[in-house]
């Protein structure tokens, strides 16, 4: 791994959706730099709301750890990723006939479900007006595979589900 893969944090905006990401390429780096050079990284990386919530810690020269948590309190609250998670899902367009973009529908509820597993908030996908909001944006002959997706993610069993 290069040194500027390391040295380069993504920029994070204050989104609840790129929290995760940002704080895990944080966490895995930051041991490989200094604390003045962890710091910039941040000055760097931070924009918007999220340099917003820490300027101060940024000027005071605070502890680094102070900073994440001071991030993590305001972004990285776990029901506020889930709910912005289910406002994505809310929002995917319907697929067009193609392939492609009926691949590209799956795999956006694949890593929708993904992100509520690691959240440990899968239990709002129980949500019924998000099934019938992605039932209603598939085909009839995708509904049975998006009904094992979600049940499978739910760990119930599907064996006798008939599409109408």
């Amino acid at each position: 791994m290069s040194s500027k893969y390391l040295w380069e944090l993504p920029t994070f905006n204050g989104s609840h959706n790129h929290w995760l990401a940002f704080k895990s390429v944080y966490i895995d780096t930051a041991s490989s730099f200094s604390k003045d050079k962890n710091t910039a990284r941040l000055k760097k990386a931070l924009k918007g709301k999220a340099k917003e919530a820490v300027t101060y810690f940024l000027i005071a020269n605070a502890e680094l750890s102070e900073i994440i948590r001071a991030l993590e309190t305001r972004f990285g609250r776990l029901d506020s990723i889930a709910l912005a998670e289910l406002h994505r899902l809310r929002n995917i367009l319907r697929p067009t006939d193609s392939s492609r973009n009926i691949c590209l529908f799956a795999n956006s509820i694949k890593n929708s479900v993904a992100k509520l597993q690691v959240l440990d908030r899968i239990h709002y996908l129980y949500n019924t007006k998000i099934v019938k909001n992605l039932l209603g944006k598939t085909y009839s002959h995708a509904t049975l595979s998006l009904v094992r997706l979600l049940f499978r993610a739910n760990n119930l069993r599907t064996r006798s589900i008939e599409v109408r």
